[in-house]
């Protein structure tokens, strides 16, 4: 929830200070609570067989969901939304993922 109110603030930032108050939020503070730890955690207690293949996916989970925030960012920046839009949007879809 945090890293979403980060990604709105930057889409409603009316000055560059607000800007990064919303990236130290939505990057600082949000993105060491999903650097992986309960990650690989659950990863290792929960599978016994393939544990290291669990690893491995559960370890990708962060970089590949940042890249594909990334790619749906210049999409929708391609067909006509401003970079505000696609911040709120973007801390939107967070939430989703979240519930």
């Amino acid at each position: 929830m945090v890293m979403a109110s980060g990604f709105v603030l930057m889409g409603w930032s009316p000055s560059l200070a607000v800007f990064f108050l919303g990236y130290i939020l939505a990057r600082g503070a949000a993105q060491g609570a999903l650097g992986g730890a309960a990650q690989r955690a659950i990863a290792v207690h929960w599978f016994q067989h393939y544990r290291g293949r669990a690893l491995g996916i559960a370890s990708m989970s962060v970089p590949l969901g940042g890249a594909a925030m990334a790619f749906a960012g210049a999409w929708l920046q391609r067909h006509g939304w401003d970079w505000r839009e696609v911040f709120v949007a973007m801390g939107a879809l967070s939430v989703l993922v979240v519930v």
